[in-house]
């Protein structure tokens, strides 16, 4: 339960990271660009080595709760709108949970559109259902008991146009139309392992090298898919080596938290175009002392021990001076977390706000298990009142949004998802 709720209930966890701004941690050299954007939190842990329990190719759409009379367990209808291809259509996909056996009708309404059809549920399985393919759009889905008309579920939702993929020579570009929500997701070489991630803001274009003949694909937004496929790529063309602006190289850092005194752990993952050669990288500290050296491989993972404080990345490739990527990052103290009689405190000993997210653990409610955010300041200790004999955290920077974004996760607390981590023991009735 915990690791599907930090891992997905949440994306910006997977943004944590950032180049803090001069005199938070250290001083973050002005030359230090962070690449582009985030990355989701699965994709970073499972570059450390960590196994979550979300995929990162979960399905996106959103669920509703289904108000079926006499059914007191959780019953949902979810809908995955797709995405339409140039002028075509989406193929809507439906997807129904019941404790019980039921019969239900549903009506899709739109523009110029109304369809009918019927849903037989199974017994505490889900179930899934094809509503009829639509244009892009505005849709309504309402669904009733069989027969009946009093509504268990009212659904709206919208069919975007999907990312466009072309293909050119050792390249591919993916475009996300200025009306669709930000989207992003994974590209990798057909059957290959090394996954790099994409992530392209409204409107914006993006194109990376490929060194493979095929390259498989998959997008989406917050709420639906956004296209997924396999695309040839010429290979057999006139080409040069790939230079420091064409994503040819693409570093995940996993970026635990300090204890005290102590170095945090930190792991670096790569992806790498197997046409790169002379791959490096190393890690500077905020007076720009070289701390870490190395060399990348794709598929491969480093652990490195770093003291708090703020740092740079920079990786190199094909005996090139300029980087190819160039990310600023921050090695954050872990979060003090002392249980209380029927509360929590938390104190951040760290210059710069984070946020703490707190899960039930123990006997407490399974549907009140998780609680609002807590922002806890600079140095600050704020005390959470908590009626459950136990409880999970995960803390990261307050406000990740208004800072530099890359592919570095930095936690201010243990990984949440770590089975191994003991829950926090809250004493009660004290």
């Amino acid at each position: 339960m915990r690791q599907q709720r930090f891992a997905t209930g949440r994306r910006f966890i997977g943004v944590v990271v950032l180049a803090v701004t001069a005199g938070v941690l250290g001083t973050v050299p002005a030359s230090a660009t962070p690449v582009s954007v985030p990355a989701p939190v699965e994709r970073l842990a499972e570059a450390a080595g960590h196994d979550l329990v979300a995929q990162k190719h979960d399905r996106a759409g959103e669920r509703h709760a289904l108000a079926i009379p006499g059914e007191d367990d959780e019953a949902w209808l979810d809908v995955d709108p797709g995405c339409a291809t140039g002028t075509g259509k989406a193929k809507v996909a439906g997807y129904v949970y019941t404790p019980t056996k039921v019969k239900l009708d549903y009506v899709l309404t739109g523009t110029g559109l109304r369809k009918t059809g019927t849903v037989k549920t199974k017994a505490d399985r889900p179930v899934s259902f094809s509503l009829p393919s639509v244009r892009t759009g505005s849709y309504h889905l309402t669904v009733a008991l069989h027969g009946r008309t009093d509504l268990v579920a009212d659904a709206t939702f919208d069919v975007l146009p999907c990312v466009t993929v072309k293909a050119s020579c050792r390249a591919v570009t993916f475009t996300n139309p200025a009306g669709n929500p930000a989207a992003y997701g994974l590209y990798r070489g057909h059957k290959k392992n090394q996954d790099f991630e994409l992530d392209l803001a409204p409107g914006a274009s993006l194109t990376v090298r490929a060194d493979h003949s095929k390259i498989d694909y998959d997008l989406t937004s917050d709420d639906s898919g956004l296209g997924n496929g396999t695309i040839k790529v010429k290979q057999s063309c006139k080409h040069g080596a790939a230079q420091p602006d064409s994503h040819a190289l693409q570093t995940t850092g996993y970026v635990g938290c300090a204890q005290s005194a102590a170095k945090a752990d930190v792991q670096l993952g790569w992806s790498a175009q197997p046409s790169l050669k002379k791959l490096r990288f190393e890690v500077l500290d905020a007076q720009q002392a070289v701390v870490a050296k190395g060399t990348p491989k794709g598929g491969r993972e480093k652990d490195l021990s770093l003291a708090a404080g703020s740092y740079t990345y920079r990786s190199y490739a094909n005996g090139l001076a300029k980087p190819f990527e160039d990310v600023a990052f921050v090695v954050l103290g872990c979060v003090e977390i002392t249980p209380r009689c029927e509360a929590i405190e938390l104190r951040n000993p760290n210059p710069i706000g984070v946020v703490v997210e707190l899960e039930t653990a123990g006997d407490g409610d399974p549907d009140e298990d998780y609680v609002d955010p807590v922002t806890v300041g600079a140095g600050q200790t704020v005390t959470v009142p908590w009626q459950s004999t136990g409880a999970y955290a995960a803390a990261y920077l307050d406000d990740p949004t208004s800072l530099s974004q890359s592919y570095f996760l930095s936690l201010a607390s243990p990984a949440p998802w770590d089975e191994d981590s003991p829950e926090i023991v809250v004493p009660q009735n004290c």
